[in-house]
């Protein structure tokens, strides 16, 4: 295949194999990107991606091929391709396919499966794909004939646009072998339009599932929000609108209330519960490693916030610190921000700032995690450095499982299980897995390393891992509402109240 055929599909009908269908068939589709670990079920394809302008990025765990699809959708608004091994290598996909679920990502996840003759022969690596996925996927392709692949292939990619979700292509590994006659199909769009109605309340949204779901509505309109508001703006261009009297008193009110909330986020820089002041005291009498101090979580927030360059992506992740951290981020443009959504999957933020950053290279990349979402997701640096694809990681290392630390101090009088992590440098592991590495134990020396940190990422391609030590303060408990203070009856269990 010369340069010049890659990017562009196969015209009309031809004959080909099971694997050039499916290739192909992506092809049409404008992938050029696909995230997973190689494997014999999927390898006569895989073969064929590079000659097809395919380029498979090789991660360290399948969740984080999944995440890092996650990202790459979220940012690029195009689809996030992965694939891996059938069975364990599928199955570790499940918690990223239904963040990827929550976050209305067009994900494709590619599960090749037991060959056709050995399916229920309970052999190696066998496993029922399909049931793993069914909670979280839009929709599922099952290749039930060879010939269909390109059939199958493409209605995955072409809902996964439509639905604004994760889809499944399911495909016998021996049903990739072969040949066949077929015309690859071209790319359907269903264009969102905007629809608005005579209506008090109107709900517009990508998945038609949610309309009305959480409050009584009007109008409900399956469309883009975008091509709604211009809609609804044109409709009242002409007309004189009862809030036009106030607009400006509101414009004036809105701006007192964000400069009040400014101030106050200057002035809030510790927590002022009894137990986080007796952590501050605590850690204050402590030596550190480093032979500077802990510094205080939002203090840290609030630096950091002022460092960040324009253009900047920035990912949370699940836990106390990152909770926080949403009132201290600030954006100038869409597709700058991601959570874990509402899935709230731990260990979710580098792997979906590694996928970001294979779609926008010319932006900035930066990552939030705490000790226990970092412990989880961190061998993903490695993916990071062997790829070349540099992002900023802040990880505050405050020795604990924050988030649910607080719940034992509101709920259970302080009695910590499974809370404390004794941990080692994540400076240096970063190091040992061939990343820049600062480490931060001085307030005025945190945007100097963020600066640091993000010029070594976009000029020098290099991922970075700033490790901020933070006191033990826990902040805001954001899941209060799920939790009751202990009854107890039995005798036993008197005292843990």
């Amino acid at each position: 295949m010369s340069p010049t055929d890659a990017g562009r599909a196969a015209p009309g009908v031809q004959k080909m194999t099971p694997s050039e269908a499916f290739v192909e068939t992506m092809v049409a589709q404008g992938v050029d990107t696909m995230f997973g670990i190689m494997g014999s079920a999927f390898m006569d394809a895989m073969d064929i991606f590079a000659p097809a302008g395919i380029r498979l990025i090789p991660v360290v765990h399948e969740q984080g091929a999944g995440q890092l699809a996650d990202g790459y959708a979220r940012v690029s608004g195009r689809h996030g391709v992965l694939i891996g091994q059938n069975g364990p290598g599928i199955s570790s996909c499940v918690t990223a396919i239904a963040a990827a679920c929550g976050a209305h990502s067009p994900v494709i996840i590619v599960t090749p499966e037991t060959g056709s003759m050995g399916m229920g022969l309970g052999g190696f690596q066998e496993a029922h794909q399909l049931p793993m996925f069914q909670e979280f996927i839009k929709y599922q392709g099952q290749v039930v004939n060879p010939k269909r692949t390109a059939e199958f292939t493409a209605r995955c990619f072409d809902r996964a646009i439509s639905e604004m979700g994760p889809t499944q292509l399911n495909i016998p590994r021996d049903y990739f072998y072969g040949e066949v006659s077929c015309e690859i199909p071209r790319p359907m769009r269903v264009e969102r339009g905007s629809g608005p109605q005579d209506a008090k309340i109107i709900q517009v949204e990508a998945d038609h599932t949610n309309l009305g779901l959480v409050k009584k509505i009007s109008l409900g309109i399956h469309g883009d929000a975008k091509s709604a508001a211009k809609a609804l703006l044109a409709r009242i261009g002409g007309q004189v609108l009862a809030c036009d009297a106030s607009k400006a008193q509101r414009a004036a009110t809105i701006a007192a209330k964000k400069a009040a909330w400014e101030q106050a986020l200057d002035a809030w820089t510790h927590e002022t519960d009894a137990f986080s002041l007796g952590m501050i005291e605590e850690n204050g009498q402590e030596t550190l490693f480093s032979g500077g101090r802990y510094l205080h979580p939002r203090q840290v927030l609030r630096e950091l916030e002022k460092a960040m360059p324009p253009q900047v992506m920035v990912s949370t992740d699940i836990g106390n610190i990152n909770a926080v951290s949403n009132r201290y981020l600030r954006f100038d443009e869409p597709r700058s921000f991601f959570a874990p959504m509402s899935f709230g999957n731990c260990g979710d933020s580098l792997p979906t700032m590694t996928g970001a950053k294979v779609a926008a290279p010319d932006r900035p990349a930066v990552a939030y995690a705490g000790d226990g979402a970092w412990g989880m997701s961190m061998s993903q640096i490695m993916t990071c450095v062997r790829h070349d694809i540099p992002v900023t990681a802040a990880v505050f290392h405050s020795r604990q499982c924050g988030a649910e630390k607080k719940n034992q101090v509101d709920f259970y009088n302080c009695r910590f299980v499974a809370g404390e992590l004794d941990n080692q440098s994540f400076a240096g592991s970063a190091k040992a897995m061939g990343a820049e590495a600062i480490i931060v134990d001085q307030l005025e020396d945190l945007g100097p390393a963020l600066k640091r940190a993000i010029d070594l990422q976009m000029n020098q391609k290099k991922t970075c891992v700033i490790e901020i030590l933070c006191t033990r303060e826990p902040g805001d408990p954001f899941r209060r509402d799920a939790l009751s203070k202990p009854v107890r009856f039995l005798d036993k269990y008197k005292d843990y109240v």
